[in-house]
């Protein structure tokens, strides 16, 4: 099986990026039908990896002690006792991961939201001089041209980087909205078990191990690619939006066309009727996660690879599993452990009821 695996990842491999390859010249139908070659190969590879994965199952269990069956039996257990106990709100789900990014492209080329949240007198638009001393003309001054809805080029306020600061916030919170579509796409895929109700909130039959790998995944998928959908729609919006800003009746509060910014407490960004960025949501999406603290997937075959007789079996899988995670395959890593775990259990069960192997 280490040979088939070997092959296996060897094929990823190989599928990926060429660098160095001369860009001008290659049509958009170009680049999507390599992707498309790109995905149909890793599809086949995973699905290589899992038939193997099932048939090593059989001969694991068919030379399992007593003992490593009880393990199994106990770690299935472990996994059925799941309690959904564990919330986990949206902004938490990813912005501690982004933050770990924001160093980083496509996040390095943005205004650093996370770490560095801007306030009015990043922009010019403040009366204080320095801490604890304001000018109280300037004050007036800036308070008089917002209850009028001044354009805030009045009063020599930096447009441009105010601009800058909503098109990077526009960026966060799609890249947040589009990782959420992303997540649900891939628990769907994996059979998980999903209830939602009208605040967003969302109940997922999946231990909390399992789900932050499946965040991760998504979120780093919807920083490789483009924009899909009504994120895609909503940032477009946001980007085409070239009309002046003014004041919206408060300092902090500014307006540029469909875009309408916050600069005091916590930042937020709404366009189009739509919370954008902020507590209020990310692109339009707004609740939080209920998942399990049971036993994950992933888990249970780290725990396997103390046993005896199905060590090998779990140290492959695993080995496997991490070269899914280096490739940026969160769910199919995650799908791998699985498929890995309940192909035990299937042919344990078949060998005690004297079944043959499927």
């Amino acid at each position: 099986m280490r040979k088939i695996l070997a092959a296996g990842l060897l094929l990823c491999c190989m599928a990926g990026p060429v660098f160095g390859e001369p860009s001008v010249g290659i049509s958009e139908q170009s680049k999507e039908s390599r992707a498309f070659d790109k995905t149909e190969t890793r599809r086949k590879t995973l699905e290589q990896r899992l038939s193997e994965v099932k048939r090593q199952a059989d001969t694991t269990t068919q030379s399992m002690d007593k003992s490593t069956a009880d393990q199994l039996r106990r770690l299935n257990q472990a996994m059925q006792n799941r309690s959904i106990d564990i919330e986990i709100p949206l902004q938490a789900l990813f912005l501690d991961t982004l933050l770990k990014l924001e160093n980083q492209k496509p996040c390095s080329d943005y205004w650093p939201v996370i770490t560095k949240p801007a306030f009015a007198r990043d922009f010019g638009l403040s009366a204080e001089i320095r801490p604890g001393m304001i000018d109280q003309i300037k004050a007036q001054y800036l308070k008089d041209a917002a209850s009028s809805n001044a354009l805030i080029s009045s009063v020599d306020a930096d447009e441009v980087r105010l601009k800058h600061y909503i098109r990077s916030m526009a960026f966060y919170g799609c890249v947040i909205g589009q990782a959420y579509l992303y997540l649900q796409e891939d628990l769907f895929d994996l059979g998980v078990d999903v209830k939602g109700d009208q605040k967003g909130d969302i109940s997922a039959n999946l231990a909390f191990d399992d789900f932050m790998t499946l965040s991760e995944g998504a979120l780093k998928k919807a920083l490789s690619n483009d924009f899909q959908g009504p994120v895609k729609a909503l940032y477009d919006a946001i980007k085409r939006d070239k009309a002046d800003c003014r004041f919206d009746g408060q300092v902090e509060k500014i307006r540029c066309g469909c875009n309408i910014v916050t600069l005091s407490g916590p930042t937020q960004l709404m366009a189009l009727g739509r919370n954008v960025y902020g507590d209020g949501g990310y692109a339009g999406f707004v609740g939080k996660y209920r998942v399990s603290s049971g036993m994950s997937w992933q888990k249970a075959i780290e725990k396997l690879e103390s046993t005896t007789k199905a060590s090998r079996f779990a140290k492959e899988v695993s080995d496997s599993k991490e070269a899914l995670l280096a490739q940026g395959q969160n769910k199919e890593a995650v799908l791998l452990s699985k498929v890995a775990f309940e192909s035990l259990l299937d042919a344990q069960s078949r060998i005690n009821t004297g079944k043959p192997a499927l």
